[in-house]
């Protein structure tokens, strides 16, 4: 138990000490730089238009769906957690 809580302590140590220099570095941030920043993180339109596709959650309504509006079905299926954190 000593030896975990010191090896936290030394990563503490490390992480600020290397990260000090950095955050000196980091502009100052006001209004304009502000909105400036929210314009370039901002998602564009075509970035976000996978949200207006309708999607299914369920196969038997997405079927119906697919065959009362006579188009394609697209099943996408995985295994595990979607961002790889498994």
């Amino acid at each position: 138990m000593m030896l975990e809580s010191q090896s936290v302590r030394w990563a503490a140590l490390f992480l600020v000490s290397c990260c000090a220099p950095l955050c000196a570095q980091l502009p100052d941030l006001d209004a304009a730089s502000c909105a400036a920043y929210q314009t370039a993180i901002e998602p564009s339109s075509e970035e976000v238009a996978f949200l207006k596709v309708p999607w299914e959650s369920e196969l038997k309504r997405a079927i119906r769906r697919a065959t009362r509006e006579a188009k394609p079905l697209l099943i996408y299926v995985m295994n595990g957690h979607p961002l790889a954190c498994t």
